[in-house]
């Protein structure tokens, strides 16, 4: 699902959603391009709603600053009652989906903490790496490496499951 959309809606080949459908999806449909904040009190999450949409089926991001997240503008995201969390980045080509049993999700900020270990791991945005590619004539490699299901390194993943280990007290 989440490749399928990062993907403009096609996933192994098969279009499954016109670009046009995922593009409506990820912006913000909220009136007058509010923020969640402005249409009520947050009352399932641990984080604010500043700076937070709502496309269709998902949060939006549309102003990171003062959502106070590491993270771009247009990324969406959907997270659980116990804590379980996706969120897709088409700015840096990154989706993660975190399962967990952490309930109730008030209970400590990991999905924030999640983010930002993620985003601190990252070394060069998606964006550089394509503009990289082409510009050492290297199209057919990038199409080939982006093919490939896209996941952080094992360096990375140990990094972050390291970090997460020391973030207190939290069963998980």
């Amino acid at each position: 699902f989440c490749q399928m959309l990062l993907n403009g809606g096609e996933l192994h080949g098969q279009r499954l959603l016109s670009p046009t459908t995922v593009n409506y999806m990820r912006l913000n449909q909220l009136p007058d391009g509010r923020d969640m904040a402005a249409m009520g009190q947050p009352v399932w999450s641990e984080t604010s709603y500043d700076g937070i949409g709502f496309g269709l089926g998902f949060a939006v991001v549309i102003d990171p600053p003062k959502a106070s997240l590491i993270t771009s503008s247009g990324e969406h995201h959907w997270g659980g009652a116990a804590s379980t969390f996706f969120w897709i980045d088409p700015a840096e080509d990154l989706f993660v989906v975190f399962l967990t049993q952490l309930m109730p999700s008030s209970t400590y900020p990991i999905r924030r903490e999640l983010r930002a270990r993620v985003y601190q791991a990252i070394v060069e945005s998606a964006q550089r790496g394509i503009e990289t590619f082409k510009k050492h004539g290297l199209d057919q490699a990038w199409g080939d490496l982006h093919a490939q299901d896209y996941r952080v390194n094992e360096r990375s993943n140990a990094e972050i499951l390291k970090a997460l280990d020391t973030v207190g007290d939290v069963q998980y």
